[in-house]
Protein backbone atom coordinates (compact mmCIF):
# COMPACT_ATOMS: atom_id res chain seq x y z
CA UNK A 1 0.00 0.00 0.00
CA UNK A 2 1.29 3.48 -1.30
CA UNK A 3 2.34 6.03 1.48
CA UNK A 4 -0.61 8.55 0.07
CA UNK A 5 -3.51 5.44 -0.15
CA UNK A 6 -2.73 4.66 3.31
CA UNK A 7 -2.64 8.04 4.51
CA UNK A 8 -6.25 8.34 2.62
CA UNK A 9 -7.22 5.53 4.31
CA UNK A 10 -6.95 7.19 8.07
CA UNK A 11 -10.59 9.04 8.86
CA UNK A 12 -8.36 11.71 11.08
CA UNK A 13 -6.86 12.77 7.51
CA UNK A 14 -10.57 12.57 6.05
CA UNK A 15 -11.87 14.39 8.44
CA UNK A 16 -9.01 17.50 7.97
CA UNK A 17 -9.70 17.63 4.63
CA UNK A 18 -13.69 17.68 5.27
CA UNK A 19 -12.87 20.68 8.09
CA UNK A 20 -10.44 22.72 5.94
CA UNK A 21 -13.38 23.15 3.34
CA UNK A 22 -12.95 26.57 2.23
CA UNK A 23 -17.23 26.97 2.16
CA UNK A 24 -20.50 25.04 2.98
CA UNK A 25 -20.83 24.34 -0.58
CA UNK A 26 -17.59 22.40 -1.14
CA UNK A 27 -18.03 20.59 1.59
CA UNK A 28 -21.16 19.16 0.57
CA UNK A 29 -19.32 18.36 -2.49
CA UNK A 30 -16.17 16.89 -0.59
CA UNK A 31 -18.51 14.85 1.32
CA UNK A 32 -20.19 12.80 -1.81
CA UNK A 33 -16.56 11.99 -3.35
CA UNK A 34 -16.26 8.29 -2.03
CA UNK A 35 -18.09 6.31 0.37
CA UNK A 36 -15.04 6.73 3.00
CA UNK A 37 -15.75 10.51 3.03
CA UNK A 38 -19.50 10.42 2.81
CA UNK A 39 -19.16 8.05 6.33
CA UNK A 40 -16.70 11.06 8.00
CA UNK A 41 -18.77 13.58 6.79
CA UNK A 42 -22.04 12.10 8.36
CA UNK A 43 -20.47 10.80 11.25
CA UNK A 44 -18.92 14.59 12.51
CA UNK A 45 -21.25 16.98 10.04
CA UNK A 46 -22.24 19.02 13.30
CA UNK A 47 -18.43 19.85 14.62
CA UNK A 48 -17.47 20.03 10.89
CA UNK A 49 -20.19 22.98 9.94
CA UNK A 50 -19.41 24.40 13.22
CA UNK A 51 -15.39 24.54 12.10
CA UNK A 52 -16.50 25.95 8.61
CA UNK A 53 -19.04 28.36 10.06
CA UNK A 54 -16.43 29.96 12.44
CA UNK A 55 -14.28 30.34 9.83
CA UNK A 56 -16.17 31.72 7.17
CA UNK A 57 -19.19 33.65 8.85
CA UNK A 58 -18.78 37.06 10.70
CA UNK A 59 -18.72 36.59 14.32
CA UNK A 60 -21.91 39.06 14.27
CA UNK A 61 -23.90 36.18 12.23
CA UNK A 62 -23.46 33.43 15.19
CA UNK A 63 -24.00 35.98 17.75
CA UNK A 64 -27.15 36.48 16.12
CA UNK A 65 -28.03 33.37 15.10
CA UNK A 66 -27.01 32.40 19.08
CA UNK A 67 -29.25 35.50 20.35
CA UNK A 68 -32.26 33.87 18.29
CA UNK A 69 -32.09 30.28 19.85
CA UNK A 70 -35.16 29.33 21.61
CA UNK A 71 -32.85 28.72 25.15
CA UNK A 72 -32.27 32.51 24.61
CA UNK A 73 -35.85 33.76 22.84
CA UNK A 74 -39.16 32.96 24.21
CA UNK A 75 -41.99 31.88 21.95
CA UNK A 76 -43.35 35.93 21.80
CA UNK A 77 -39.78 37.30 21.27
CA UNK A 78 -38.47 35.44 18.67
CA UNK A 79 -42.02 35.94 16.50
CA UNK A 80 -41.11 40.03 17.24
CA UNK A 81 -38.27 39.75 16.18
CA UNK A 82 -38.83 37.53 13.07
CA UNK A 83 -41.71 40.00 12.39
CA UNK A 84 -39.18 42.99 11.93
CA UNK A 85 -37.20 41.43 9.57
CA UNK A 86 -39.81 40.08 7.47
CA UNK A 87 -39.47 36.53 8.38
CA UNK A 88 -42.76 34.83 10.21
CA UNK A 89 -42.20 31.15 9.23
CA UNK A 90 -39.43 30.35 11.42
CA UNK A 91 -39.89 27.96 14.33
CA UNK A 92 -38.72 26.41 17.30
CA UNK A 93 -35.72 24.24 15.85
CA UNK A 94 -34.77 22.86 19.04
CA UNK A 95 -37.48 20.71 19.01
CA UNK A 96 -38.59 20.10 15.20
CA UNK A 97 -34.99 19.91 14.16
CA UNK A 98 -33.01 18.22 16.97
CA UNK A 99 -30.37 21.18 16.75
CA UNK A 100 -26.98 20.42 18.02
CA UNK A 101 -26.71 21.46 22.16
CA UNK A 102 -22.46 21.57 22.05
CA UNK A 103 -20.74 24.95 21.33
CA UNK A 104 -19.38 25.41 18.16
CA UNK A 105 -21.64 22.97 16.96
CA UNK A 106 -24.45 23.26 14.22
CA UNK A 107 -26.48 20.96 12.45
CA UNK A 108 -27.69 21.56 8.17
CA UNK A 109 -30.74 23.27 9.30
CA UNK A 110 -28.96 25.38 12.07
CA UNK A 111 -27.01 26.28 9.23
CA UNK A 112 -29.64 26.96 6.46
CA UNK A 113 -31.03 29.68 9.04
CA UNK A 114 -27.89 31.28 9.02
CA UNK A 115 -27.44 31.97 5.71
CA UNK A 116 -30.96 33.06 5.66
CA UNK A 117 -30.13 35.74 8.09
CA UNK A 118 -26.96 36.32 5.83
CA UNK A 119 -29.06 36.58 3.00
CA UNK A 120 -31.54 39.00 4.47
CA UNK A 121 -28.62 41.39 5.60
CA UNK A 122 -27.13 41.23 2.03
CA UNK A 123 -29.65 42.49 1.05
CA UNK A 124 -29.73 45.42 3.74
CA UNK A 125 -26.05 46.08 2.57
CA UNK A 126 -26.98 46.48 -1.37
CA UNK A 127 -29.00 49.04 -0.45
CA UNK A 128 -26.68 50.70 1.68
CA UNK A 129 -24.30 50.66 -1.11
CA UNK A 130 -26.19 51.70 -3.87
CA UNK A 131 -27.29 54.86 -1.66
CA UNK A 132 -23.76 55.98 -1.43
CA UNK A 133 -22.43 58.50 -3.93
CA UNK A 134 -18.87 56.62 -3.76
CA UNK A 135 -18.13 52.93 -4.87
CA UNK A 136 -17.82 51.29 -2.13
CA UNK A 137 -14.54 49.44 -1.06
CA UNK A 138 -14.36 46.05 0.29
CA UNK A 139 -13.25 47.29 3.42
CA UNK A 140 -16.06 49.78 3.97
CA UNK A 141 -18.50 47.05 3.07
CA UNK A 142 -17.57 44.97 6.05
CA UNK A 143 -17.60 47.83 8.22
CA UNK A 144 -21.38 48.38 6.80
CA UNK A 145 -22.02 44.78 7.28
CA UNK A 146 -21.04 44.39 10.79
CA UNK A 147 -23.11 47.19 11.84
CA UNK A 148 -26.07 45.55 10.11
CA UNK A 149 -25.42 42.77 11.90
CA UNK A 150 -25.21 44.78 15.31
CA UNK A 151 -28.29 46.60 14.52
CA UNK A 152 -30.43 43.59 14.55
CA UNK A 153 -28.90 42.14 17.66
CA UNK A 154 -29.93 45.74 18.47
CA UNK A 155 -33.59 45.06 17.47
CA UNK A 156 -33.79 41.58 18.76
CA UNK A 157 -33.02 43.01 23.07
CA UNK A 158 -37.18 43.53 23.34
CA UNK A 159 -38.56 41.66 26.61
CA UNK A 160 -41.78 40.20 26.74
CA UNK A 161 -43.24 41.50 29.79
CA UNK A 162 -46.78 39.63 29.23
CA UNK A 163 -50.39 39.43 28.03
CA UNK A 164 -52.81 42.85 28.69
CA UNK A 165 -56.10 41.67 30.16
CA UNK A 166 -55.31 38.26 29.66
CA UNK A 167 -53.22 36.15 32.20
CA UNK A 168 -49.80 37.33 33.84
CA UNK A 169 -46.98 35.76 33.04
CA UNK A 170 -45.63 32.51 35.77
CA UNK A 171 -42.30 33.33 35.69
CA UNK A 172 -41.48 29.49 35.88
CA UNK A 173 -43.56 28.22 33.15
CA UNK A 174 -44.12 29.30 29.38
CA UNK A 175 -47.07 27.69 29.05
CA UNK A 176 -49.35 30.28 29.07
CA UNK A 177 -47.67 31.90 25.74
CA UNK A 178 -48.20 28.64 24.08
CA UNK A 179 -51.45 27.83 25.37
CA UNK A 180 -52.68 31.57 24.18
CA UNK A 181 -50.87 30.63 20.43
CA UNK A 182 -52.21 27.73 20.25
CA UNK A 183 -56.06 29.49 20.42
CA UNK A 184 -55.34 32.26 17.29
CA UNK A 185 -54.58 31.76 13.74
CA UNK A 186 -51.53 32.66 12.49
CA UNK A 187 -53.52 35.93 11.55
CA UNK A 188 -54.46 36.48 14.23
CA UNK A 189 -51.28 36.22 15.95
CA UNK A 190 -49.17 38.48 13.29
CA UNK A 191 -52.21 41.20 14.06
CA UNK A 192 -52.47 41.06 17.84
CA UNK A 193 -48.44 41.51 17.70
CA UNK A 194 -48.41 44.96 17.84
CA UNK A 195 -47.27 46.29 21.04
CA UNK A 196 -49.02 47.50 23.85
CA UNK A 197 -49.45 50.97 24.77
CA UNK A 198 -51.67 52.28 28.05
CA UNK A 199 -52.20 55.40 26.04
CA UNK A 200 -53.11 54.20 22.93
CA UNK A 201 -54.52 50.67 23.50
CA UNK A 202 -52.72 49.02 20.53
CA UNK A 203 -52.01 45.43 20.84
CA UNK A 204 -52.08 42.62 23.42
CA UNK A 205 -48.80 42.49 24.15
CA UNK A 206 -46.10 44.24 26.80
CA UNK A 207 -42.54 44.53 26.22
CA UNK A 208 -39.48 46.57 27.41
CA UNK A 209 -36.52 46.88 26.05
CA UNK A 210 -33.09 46.01 27.28
CA UNK A 211 -30.54 48.27 26.77
CA UNK A 212 -27.94 46.39 28.31
CA UNK A 213 -26.26 45.46 24.83
CA UNK A 214 -26.75 48.93 23.55
CA UNK A 215 -25.00 50.17 26.02
CA UNK A 216 -21.89 47.61 26.04
CA UNK A 217 -21.35 48.63 22.39
CA UNK A 218 -17.35 50.64 21.93
CA UNK A 219 -17.66 53.85 20.49
CA UNK A 220 -17.18 53.42 16.68
CA UNK A 221 -19.54 51.12 16.41
CA UNK A 222 -22.53 53.09 17.67
CA UNK A 223 -21.85 55.48 15.39
CA UNK A 224 -21.47 52.83 12.23
CA UNK A 225 -24.87 51.88 13.21
CA UNK A 226 -25.73 55.61 13.44
CA UNK A 227 -24.55 56.07 10.47
CA UNK A 228 -26.92 53.52 8.80
CA UNK A 229 -30.01 55.60 8.73
CA UNK A 230 -29.43 57.65 6.27
CA UNK A 231 -29.27 55.20 3.64
CA UNK A 232 -31.84 52.84 4.96
CA UNK A 233 -34.69 55.67 5.64
CA UNK A 234 -36.35 54.32 1.94
CA UNK A 235 -36.84 51.25 3.99
CA UNK A 236 -38.77 52.15 6.73
CA UNK A 237 -42.17 51.75 5.19
CA UNK A 238 -41.00 47.90 5.38
CA UNK A 239 -38.25 47.51 7.53
CA UNK A 240 -39.80 49.17 10.51
CA UNK A 241 -37.41 49.00 13.19
CA UNK A 242 -35.27 51.85 11.09
CA UNK A 243 -37.76 54.12 13.53
CA UNK A 244 -35.30 53.62 15.88
CA UNK A 245 -32.07 54.96 13.56
CA UNK A 246 -34.46 57.98 12.40
CA UNK A 247 -36.30 61.37 14.07
CA UNK A 248 -40.31 59.83 14.07
CA UNK A 249 -42.84 61.42 12.40
CA UNK A 250 -44.95 63.09 15.11
CA UNK A 251 -48.16 62.72 12.86
CA UNK A 252 -47.23 59.15 12.37
CA UNK A 253 -48.53 55.86 14.19
CA UNK A 254 -47.12 55.84 17.76
CA UNK A 255 -44.84 53.01 18.59
CA UNK A 256 -42.33 51.35 21.14
CA UNK A 257 -39.86 51.01 18.25
CA UNK A 258 -39.81 55.12 18.38
CA UNK A 259 -40.48 55.19 22.31
CA UNK A 260 -36.83 53.72 22.32
CA UNK A 261 -34.76 55.67 20.25
CA UNK A 262 -31.08 53.94 20.06
CA UNK A 263 -30.24 57.59 19.13
CA UNK A 264 -31.55 59.25 21.81
CA UNK A 265 -30.16 56.80 24.34
CA UNK A 266 -26.77 57.09 22.76
CA UNK A 267 -26.81 60.83 23.28
CA UNK A 268 -27.77 61.23 26.79
CA UNK A 269 -25.78 58.44 27.58
CA UNK A 270 -22.31 58.81 25.73
CA UNK A 271 -20.89 60.82 28.68
CA UNK A 272 -21.83 62.87 31.33
CA UNK A 273 -22.94 66.26 29.42
CA UNK A 274 -23.12 68.39 32.41
CA UNK A 275 -19.28 68.27 32.77
CA UNK A 276 -18.49 68.67 29.21
CA UNK A 277 -17.75 72.60 28.30
CA UNK A 278 -20.02 73.06 25.30
CA UNK A 279 -18.62 76.39 24.15
CA UNK A 280 -17.04 77.20 20.89
CA UNK A 281 -13.33 76.12 20.66
CA UNK A 282 -10.69 78.29 18.74
CA UNK A 283 -8.89 75.34 18.26
CA UNK A 284 -8.58 75.45 14.39
CA UNK A 285 -8.07 71.54 14.10
CA UNK A 286 -11.17 71.05 16.88
CA UNK A 287 -14.50 71.11 15.75
CA UNK A 288 -16.44 74.28 16.58
CA UNK A 289 -18.39 72.45 19.19
CA UNK A 290 -18.90 69.58 21.04
CA UNK A 291 -22.35 68.74 18.98
CA UNK A 292 -20.14 68.97 15.93
CA UNK A 293 -18.61 65.86 16.71
CA UNK A 294 -21.70 63.92 16.74
CA UNK A 295 -22.83 64.15 12.90
CA UNK A 296 -18.88 64.02 12.13
CA UNK A 297 -18.53 60.43 13.91
CA UNK A 298 -21.30 58.94 11.68
CA UNK A 299 -18.96 56.72 9.32
CA UNK A 300 -18.50 59.60 6.85
CA UNK A 301 -16.42 57.01 5.01
CA UNK A 302 -19.62 56.44 3.46
CA UNK A 303 -20.32 59.97 3.00
CA UNK A 304 -17.62 61.50 0.98
CA UNK A 305 -15.43 62.57 3.55
CA UNK A 306 -11.99 61.81 4.75
CA UNK A 307 -11.91 58.89 7.39
CA UNK A 308 -8.98 60.97 9.11
CA UNK A 309 -11.37 63.71 9.98
CA UNK A 310 -13.91 60.61 11.34
CA UNK A 311 -11.06 59.18 13.34
CA UNK A 312 -10.30 62.47 15.18
CA UNK A 313 -13.42 62.85 16.17
CA UNK A 314 -14.02 59.45 17.41
CA UNK A 315 -10.70 59.63 19.40
CA UNK A 316 -12.03 62.55 21.10
CA UNK A 317 -15.92 61.21 22.15
CA UNK A 318 -13.72 58.26 23.45
CA UNK A 319 -12.15 60.23 25.39
CA UNK A 320 -15.00 61.55 26.57
CA UNK A 321 -17.01 58.39 27.37
CA UNK A 322 -13.84 56.92 29.24
CA UNK A 323 -12.84 59.57 31.28
CA UNK A 324 -13.01 59.67 34.76
CA UNK A 325 -15.21 63.14 34.86
CA UNK A 326 -17.38 62.93 32.53
CA UNK A 327 -17.34 59.02 31.99
CA UNK A 328 -20.11 56.73 33.22
CA UNK A 329 -19.62 53.42 34.99
CA UNK A 330 -21.39 50.78 33.39
CA UNK A 331 -21.62 52.92 29.73
CA UNK A 332 -24.96 54.15 30.71
CA UNK A 333 -26.73 57.39 33.08
CA UNK A 334 -27.73 56.24 36.37
CA UNK A 335 -29.87 59.06 36.90
CA UNK A 336 -31.68 58.30 33.72
CA UNK A 337 -31.41 54.35 33.95
CA UNK A 338 -31.36 51.91 36.02
CA UNK A 339 -30.90 47.64 35.99
CA UNK A 340 -33.98 46.08 36.99
CA UNK A 341 -34.30 42.14 37.86
CA UNK A 342 -36.20 40.63 35.70
CA UNK A 343 -37.41 37.23 34.46
CA UNK A 344 -35.52 36.61 31.57
CA UNK A 345 -36.20 33.25 29.52
CA UNK A 346 -33.60 30.74 29.96
CA UNK A 347 -35.04 27.94 27.64
CA UNK A 348 -37.77 24.54 28.20
CA UNK A 349 -40.25 26.62 29.60
CA UNK A 350 -38.11 28.44 32.06
CA UNK A 351 -36.91 31.93 33.09
CA UNK A 352 -33.55 33.05 35.41
CA UNK A 353 -33.91 36.57 37.02
CA UNK A 354 -31.08 38.55 35.49
CA UNK A 355 -30.39 42.28 35.41
CA UNK A 356 -31.53 44.52 32.60
CA UNK A 357 -30.81 48.06 31.78
CA UNK A 358 -34.11 49.88 31.50
CA UNK A 359 -35.25 53.74 31.31
CA UNK A 360 -35.52 55.03 35.29
CA UNK A 361 -39.08 55.55 36.82
CA UNK A 362 -39.26 59.50 35.73
CA UNK A 363 -37.97 58.60 32.34
CA UNK A 364 -37.12 61.28 29.86
CA UNK A 365 -38.83 63.43 32.20
CA UNK A 366 -35.56 63.78 34.18
CA UNK A 367 -33.19 65.38 31.99
CA UNK A 368 -30.98 67.78 33.20
CA UNK A 369 -31.00 71.04 31.23
CA UNK A 370 -27.94 70.40 29.40
CA UNK A 371 -29.46 66.99 28.32
CA UNK A 372 -32.55 68.64 27.21
CA UNK A 373 -30.07 70.96 25.28
CA UNK A 374 -28.21 68.39 23.66
CA UNK A 375 -31.19 66.67 22.12
CA UNK A 376 -32.75 69.79 21.43
CA UNK A 377 -29.92 70.75 19.54
CA UNK A 378 -30.14 67.91 16.78
CA UNK A 379 -34.10 67.53 17.03
CA UNK A 380 -33.83 68.91 13.06
CA UNK A 381 -30.96 66.86 11.89
CA UNK A 382 -31.00 63.75 9.87
CA UNK A 383 -29.15 61.72 11.82
CA UNK A 384 -30.59 61.88 15.79
CA UNK A 385 -34.17 61.44 16.33
CA UNK A 386 -35.65 64.49 17.66
CA UNK A 387 -39.33 63.69 18.81
CA UNK A 388 -40.05 61.59 21.41
CA UNK A 389 -43.06 59.63 21.62
CA UNK A 390 -44.74 62.57 24.38
CA UNK A 391 -44.07 65.22 22.06
CA UNK A 392 -45.78 62.60 19.00
CA UNK A 393 -48.95 62.34 21.12
CA UNK A 394 -49.10 66.16 22.80
CA UNK A 395 -49.08 67.34 18.80
CA UNK A 396 -51.70 64.75 18.13
CA UNK A 397 -53.63 65.81 20.63
CA UNK A 398 -53.62 69.66 19.84
CA UNK A 399 -56.24 71.51 18.24
CA UNK A 400 -53.75 72.11 14.94
CA UNK A 401 -53.15 68.00 14.36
Amino acid sequence: MSPITAALESNDLVLEILRSAPSFKIFSSLSQVCKRFQHVAKANEASILGDIAARVLPKEALDLFDKQRPSTMSFFELARYRQHVGDHKRESWDVRHKADPRKGWLSKVEIGFILEDEKFVDSLLARVVNAMKDVATTSTKVEIRRALYTFLMLISQFRFVGIHEFVPRDDDDDDIVLRFAWKVSREQFLKELRPYSEDNGLGLFKWVYDYTYAASLDTRLIFDVLGLEKHLVECAWWFKPVEMLRAPNPLGQVSDLVDNSLKRFWLVNMFDSSKVEFRKSYDRDAPDSVEEMFPFACNKTWRRAKQETRDKYLDELEKLRRGGESGFNDNYNPRLFRKLSFPVYAGAGKYERRDILTIGKNGWKALSRAEKGLIEEFETDDWLAGFTVSDAEAMLDSDGY
